[in-house]
């Protein structure tokens, strides 16, 4: 049996408290939307959808990569709430942005779907990926509306870049996440050596 003297347990101690702190900042920025930032802007749509009361509001909260003339598309995440699921819901998509009129089959693609209950708590997180043709989450009638607001004004008035801070901080934490695991991977690996050696 080892036995751990006094210093290796609270080595252990401030390596497994700073896991657990790591754990749960990473809990909060991708599980929750506690750190969200006020949304870039929003809009209101009428609709006659039974699951809303005349009108839904979307807003943009990200601009994950802005308008791009040579591809014609721009990445967006919009985000809305639906009373009848009680559900906050967060759509990212990649918007077709034509140059010329044309007449499009295919609106947007949407790439990455989060579902938040009251308490901002995430439920749902999926990657199912379909087209304005298959819209479950928008009501039809504010498919078209909502594509032209994002043409005509989001393309034209946010060029640059905005993350949401959940972004952001999402890659420093998974960077000192890997950090601390390779530390302390190597801080057992180096330990159960030093005990063997003294064996």
């Amino acid at each position: 049996m080892i036995k751990i003297n006094r210093k290796q347990k609270v080595i252990l101690a401030v390596g497994g408290g700073f896991i657990l702190v790591l754990w749960g900042l990473s809990f909060v920025v991708k599980q929750t939307t506690w750190l969200d930032r006020p949304a870039i802007t929003c809009n209101t749509f009428p609709t006659a959808s039974k699951a809303y009361k005349k009108e839904i509001k979307i807003c943009l909260t990200e601009i994950v990569t802005p308008f791009n003339k040579l591809a014609e598309d721009a990445d967006y995440q919009i985000s809305f709430y639906n009373p009848t699921i009680n559900r906050r819901i967060d759509l990212t998509m990649r918007v077709s942005i034509p140059s010329k009129f044309r007449q499009l089959t295919i609106l947007w693609r949407v790439q990455h779907v989060q579902l938040y209950n009251p308490n901002g708590i995430m439920v749902k997180n999926s990657f199912d990926r379909y087209t304005s043709n298959h819209s479950i989450y928008l009501p039809i009638d504010v498919i078209q509306p909502l594509w032209f607001w994002l043409v005509a004004d989001i393309s034209q008035t946010y060029t640059e870049q905005q993350l949401d801070i959940e972004s952001q901080i999402d890659g420093t934490v998974e960077k000192f996440s890997r950090i601390a695991a390779t530390v302390t991977a190597t801080g057992l690996t180096a330990w159960r050596f030093l005990q063997a050696a003294s064996q």
